[in-house]
């Protein structure tokens, strides 16, 4: 199916994105002492209400057709959730998010992970960019290109390590470009150069440290649930292993999770490899010493429309594991109506937590979402 930008549907709106995470002042002391970052992204803004909270005093026009059942942590989730729901006293549940968008735009919740990639990077790997196949193009206007983007071969059914190869006189050209396409950051020039060039220099030089991720993925598929969303996220987990600073999957598989429609029958079908992929991430955050956060760009609206589906919203949530996170905590409430009830959470809040947990010391602690890390 050919892929299509989401932008002929949306109108998307315009605001201010999330620009700086890190204080350079922190690099020098904690380069060497921080934990990697998966981030394991829903990408077509996945319903909460289906997951992490789940109506259950609501009406039916508002619940929809979800049972729940009691997590490890306490909390009602959507019960085809059966792993995470085993394993949730393990993590933290921000269940409060307000992504400040309702127009497919992750920058609102997590800016460009390109931005904390260089300060949490320690393994000399460009941060992979995972993408399951699927009927869009967008990627939540996160940008793929910043780092390794590795996508699904849809003939030999796997993930591939890309062919990269050093241009003669790459490093001029892109700086001749950073002159004359202006407005383009020129940071982000550079951060492109500086990657294209670590990646093909691993890759040519038979940089173990870029293939070794591939081979060991294979064999954690039928953990991960042999799927492409488990073998991304089995990939995913290998190159955190391996020193890749921030590694994003980005799932939105097929048509993902903008469920105008047939939300039960898209939810049913989604739900099982998804839950299966972040119960191994969970279980391999705190195995292997790296940190996981799954989000989403924003939610769902409350009630149910006329085709079985939910339009757009700004209520969202946010799970994390690994590293210093709190495990069995639970933040925010949602009331019967399906809006924030208490603690809101907003993105700079979460990444500044999320940073927190991978090691990244904060200097404001009022700043991070409060019993989400130790």
């Amino acid at each position: 199916m050919e892929k299509i930008s989401r932008s002929l549907f949306l109108e998307v709106g315009g605001g201010a994105a999330i620009t700086t995470m890190v204080p350079k002042a922190l690099l020098a002391d904690t380069r060497g002492k921080i934990l990697p970052l998966v981030i394991f992204f829903q990408g077509g803004a996945q319903s909460p209400y289906e997951f992490v909270s789940p109506l259950v005093d609501s009406c039916r026009e508002l619940r929809g057709e979800v049972t729940t059942m009691t997590g490890k942590n306490g909390e009602q989730v959507d019960d085809r959730w059966k792993r995470f729901a085993k394993l949730s006293d393990k993590t933290a549940v921000i269940r409060s998010l307000d992504a400040r968008n309702t127009s497919h735009d992750a920058r609102y919740v997590m800016g460009q992970p390109a931005i904390y990639a260089e300060t949490l990077a320690s393994g000399g790997l460009p941060h992979p960019f995972i993408e399951e196949p699927s009927t869009f193009s967008d990627r939540s206007q996160l940008d793929a290109k910043l780092g390794m983007h590795i996508t699904w071969d849809a003939t030999e059914k796997q993930f591939k390590a890309p062919e990269l190869k050093i241009e003669p006189g790459l490093s001029e050209k892109i700086k001749l470009l950073n002159k004359l396409e202006h407005p383009m950051d020129g940071r982000k020039v550079e951060r492109m150069e500086q990657n294209r060039e670590l990646a093909a220099n691993l890759l040519l030089g038979g940089g173990k440290a870029v293939t070794e991720p591939f081979v060991n993925a294979v064999k954690d598929h039928e953990r991960y649930g042999n799927h492409p969303i488990g073998d991304a996220c089995a990939l995913a987990s290998n190159f955190a292993q391996s020193g890749a600073g921030v590694t994003l999957v980005y799932n939105e598989f097929e048509s993902g999770w903008d469920m105008h429609s047939d939300l039960k029958k898209r939810s049913d079908i989604l739900i099982p490899p998804t839950d299966q992929a972040l119960g191994e991430l969970i279980l391999d955050a705190r195995r292997h010493g790296f940190v996981l956060l799954m989000t989403t760009e924003h939610g769902r609206w409350p009630t149910i429309n006329g085709n079985g589906g939910r339009e757009h919203h700004n209520v969202s949530y946010a799970v994390l594991a690994g590293g210093s996170t709190h495990g069995g905590a639970v933040i925010g409430s949602i009331n019967q109506t399906g809006n924030i009830a208490s603690d809101v959470v907003d993105g700079k809040r979460l990444m500044k937590t999320v940073l927190q947990a991978c090691g990244v010391e904060q200097p404001n602690r009022a700043d991070l979402i409060v019993g989400a890390v130790n």
